[in-house]
């Protein structure tokens, strides 16, 4: 394997590593802990801090070493976490999976707070001691394992019989046998491995015999130290065999609050089995179901579309075929699906870092972390959502002083959540600050010249003033804002995934930003409609409904200003035929589709004809031609006809403002 190889294994394991560390913490925090969470930490920053020592990253190498110093403190119970202890400890998790994100690219980088995150930790340990070398990729600190005698080279024998949490948690027997040196013979025993049908994953089968020469038992035991708790290790003698168990940890009484001692380990279950697969596998897989479900149709519409009656026979086959078809695309789908998990931990820093800049006290919280969406979406996601959890806290919590004049709780609280809604993925981004101030927001947008001075906006309309190119209400320049960048950026970077974000806010009381996305980004549904002689598809995700009008529901205001008359309330016309430049002449008859926009306000497409609702594959247009306004992809339809997909908000923002944007009415019965 090639060194890039095993550095692109390396980062990928670090994430896993990274995760484990931050739920582990997240556990101390919210006093759910004992002394296998510890432990657990203790691993994830030692396992990270071996593995970079063989690519030479010495800067994480360094700050790793005094990070688990601390941590074996902990463990070893000489260390109580107090409040104090639990901010260094975590803070300290930030600067690590910092320096593993800027080892991929500048390795001797250190963020910002690296120094005094490693002052912090040099003050809980009496003497700071540089890291030893790294003699083998997997170099273990040493345990008190096994029973030790005068610790003289010698010969000694071991009997070692890893579970299957060995193997889950990605050890590997050869590698502590290297590190125990040439001189040792190993012998495995693998009668008690059962035929393929009774064969039990959760289950370790093997036993391995090892005879070591000329190594003291403390050296033996630190070789093991990866193996504590996994598995059975017996030290044998020329005597009749005495089993051996790793010693006890023994309570040290130190000054701490009640719940800052390790608490006896909890019987956790058994880690998920995980599969590593290359994305771009799985990426020329998705893509060939997307082949399967276009020829379905095209086959189907083969079939169905000749005008000959339909053998019963070919009927349900093509029924199982539909089925069938969907299943695998389903479960292919659900491949590239993971939880947010991974992204919420993230942001967790960022939200710690932007209250440190700010001088406030903030309380994160996450919920549905367990919500899967389309890995290419998590990544595309992890800018937007940094620049509103910031945005959250400089912005949306008050200072700590201000809040005490009204009454709230000194530390404010940020909330990030996700769940699935109805075909999409929710995601809220919310706090408990102080609310839109809706009178600034406009007087900065009139004097940055973006609304006319005497505009009577909705609400909803300067929550969106947010989003405007450059807009920004810092008053000075920041680390964190005042830059003329951000929201429009957020807005920019989800509607080109597919998605919109809206705004909710009351005064006083906090503001919570809703984003809205697709479950995939490789197929969605749609209505399929003609729009003079091209066959186009819209969304399903921005449709209200459709509607077949009567000629005295629609009423010309004036030539370029329609409206749809829909139960008492008055709908914007947008003709897409002229609007894409296929005609002049205005459709009055419709069929129209009502469409949502992002500011809550509702138009009417008129297009020419309604077909049906189809689950259609998207394929990229600026990959394959050139951006289109008012289109954000293509699909091939059962006849092997290429349709547009349009995109709405385009379409919308493309039409132009009418008299009638400002909707004081909303469709409804």
């Amino acid at each position: 394997m090639s060194m890039d190889a095993l550095k692109a294994t390396f980062f990928a394991e670090c994430e896993e590593l990274v995760e484990a560390m931050t739920e582990g913490l997240q556990q101390i925090a919210g006093d759910d802990w004992d002394s296998e969470t510890v432990n657990a930490i203790f691993r994830a920053v030692h396992s990270i801090k071996g593995s970079a020592g063989a690519f030479g990253f010495e800067t994480l190498v360094a700050f790793a070493h005094r990070y688990e110093t601390v941590l074996d403190k902990i463990r070893s119970n000489t260390l109580g976490i107090d409040a104090d202890v639990l901010r260094v400890i975590t803070r300290a998790s930030d600067v690590l999976a910092e320096l593993v994100e800027l080892a991929q690219v500048e390795p001797d980088a250190k963020p910002a707070a690296y120094d005094p995150v490693m002052t912090d930790l040099n003050g809980y340990i009496e003497t700071a001691v540089e890291p030893e070398p790294e003699e083998d990729l997997f170099a273990p600190v040493a345990f008190a394992a096994l029973p030790l005698g005068l610790d003289e080279p010698e010969d000694v024998r071991i009997e070692f019989a890893p579970d299957a949490s060995f193997y889950r948690n990605g050890h590997e027997p050869e590698r502590i046998f290297t590190a125990l040196g040439p001189d040792v013979s190993t012998v495995c025993d693998a009668d008690t491995v059962p035929l393929l049908s009774d064969f039990n994953v959760d289950t370790g089968y093997l036993v391995w015999s090892l005879e070591i020469k000329g190594k003291t038992e403390s050296e033996v035991a630190e070789a093991f130290e990866y193996a504590k708790g996994l598995g059975r290790i017996d030290y044998l003698s020329d005597d009749p065999p005495t089993p051996v168990t790793p010693v006890p940890e023994i309570a040290v009484e130190v000054p701490a609050p009640p719940s800052t001692q390790a608490k006896p380990a909890k019987a956790r279950p058994a880690s998920a089995q995980t599969l590593r697969i290359d994305p771009e596998r799985v990426d020329r897989l998705i893509n060939t179901v997307g082949e399967l479900i276009i020829n379905q149709a095209v086959i189907a519409q083969k079939i169905e579309g000749d005008g000959t009656p339909v053998d019963p026979e070919v009927a349900s086959a093509l029924d199982d075929y539909r089925y069938l078809a969907r299943e695998i695309q389903e479960a292919v789908m659900s491949i590239r699906a993971q939880p947010v998990k991974s992204l919420f931990q993230r942001m967790a820093r960022v939200v710690r870092e932007a209250g440190e800049a700010t001088g406030k006290e903030v309380s994160f919280e996450t919920r549905g972390e367990a919500t899967e969406i389309d890995k290419t979406l998590i990544e595309r996601l992890a800018d937007p959502l940094t620049h509103m959890l910031r945005n959250a806290v400089d912005h949306g919590l008050e200072s700590p002083e201000d809040r005490a004049a009204t009454d709230k709780h000194a530390t404010g609280t940020v909330t990030l959540s996700a769940a699935h809604r109805s075909g999409h993925v929710m995601i809220e981004v919310s706090d408990d600050g102080a609310g839109l101030d809706r009178a600034r927001i406009l007087k900065k947008a009139i004097g940055n010249g973006l609304v006319a001075e005497d505009a009577n906006l909705s609400d909803t309309e300067i929550d969106n003033l947010l989003f405007a190119p450059g807009f920004s209400t810092a008053d000075q320049v920041t680390n964190l804002s005042g830059r003329g960048v951000g929201m429009d950026v957020v807005k920019t970077s989800i509607t080109s995934i597919g998605g919109r974000v809206t705004i909710a806010s009351e005064q006083g009381r906090g503001s919570t930003f809703t984003i809205l996305l697709p479950l995939t980004l490789a197929v969605l549904d749609g209505i399929v409609v003609s729009v003079a002689d091209e066959t186009m598809v819209v969304p399903i995700a921005t449709i209200i409904e459709t509607i077949r009008a009567s000629a005295d529901d629609v009423i010309e205001l004036s030539p370029d200003n329609w409206v749809l008359k829909v139960r008492g309330a008055y709908v914007p016309i947008i003709d897409l035929a002229p609007l894409l430049g296929f005609r002049t002449e205005r459709n009055a008859a419709g069929p129209f589709i009502l469409v949502e926009a992002e500011t809550g306000a509702v138009y009417a497409f008129a297009v020419d004809e309604i077909w049906d609702q189809r689950q259609i594959v998207i394929k990229s247009l600026e990959g394959n031609y050139g951006a289109i306004p008012g289109i954000s992809a293509a699909t091939i339809l059962g006849d092997g006809q290429i349709a547009l997909i349009v995109d709405p908000e385009a379409l919308i923002a493309l039409a132009g403002p009418t008299s009638m944007t400002s909707q004081k009415q909303k469709v409804g019965a």
